[in-house]
């Protein structure tokens, strides 16, 4: 009876274990790139307003990015078998009261489907943006970008997430490329 007894009972408790995941999503999330690659992938399903040529406000800037176009090259550099270019046009301007940080590795192309996020190709001339530079108090600058991305990409989208310096991420602003 005693054996009859524990069989029943772990019989329950695993029937319990079961029912506990049910109706739950399981996902493990192995770093937070990965974590943050699943919330972008839910935002572009969401089809936030995020627009092309629309201003949008971040707690330091304010930024516009005016177009995202396919390109064949740029400046004499052509994508690799399998890669296409993008070219992508955006202005910035500095609404803190102190220079800030900017620069290429701000903006990036990310998709459901990466590894790992796609940063843009360092200056080939002076109309793209530095990998890195200060942009002062009320300053407005514009910059090309250009981003290679593989060919067979669904849900392709330009983000920018803010980042604090004491840690932590603040708006996800995601452009889906179409």
């Amino acid at each position: 009876m005693k054996i009859k007894s524990l069989v029943l009972l772990f019989a329950f408790a695993l029937i319990l274990v079961g029912l506990a995941g049910c109706g739950r999503d399981i996902i493990s999330f192995r770093d937070p790139a990965e974590k943050r690659r699943e919330a972008i992938s839910e935002f572009i399903d969401k089809d936030v307003a995020v627009e092309t040529g629309e201003t949008y406000k971040t707690e330091w800037f304010e930024f516009t990015i005016h177009s995202i176009d396919k390109v064949k090259s740029y400046a004499g550099y052509e994508a690799k078998d399998g890669n296409r270019l993008y070219k992508v046009l955006v202005t910035e301007k500095n609404i803190a009261d102190k220079a800030i940080p900017m620069g290429s590795f701000d903006f990036y192309m990310d998709a459901p489907a990466f590894e790992e996020y796609i940063w843009a190709l360092a200056p080939l001339d002076d109309t793209m943006m530095p990998e890195s530079f200060e942009l002062e108090p009320g300053e407005v600058v514009q910059y090309v970008m250009i981003f290679e991305v593989p060919v067979k990409t669904d849900k392709l989208a330009l983000v920018y997430t803010e980042s604090y310096d004491g840690g932590g991420d603040g708006a996800t602003f995601s452009i889906p490329v179409k």
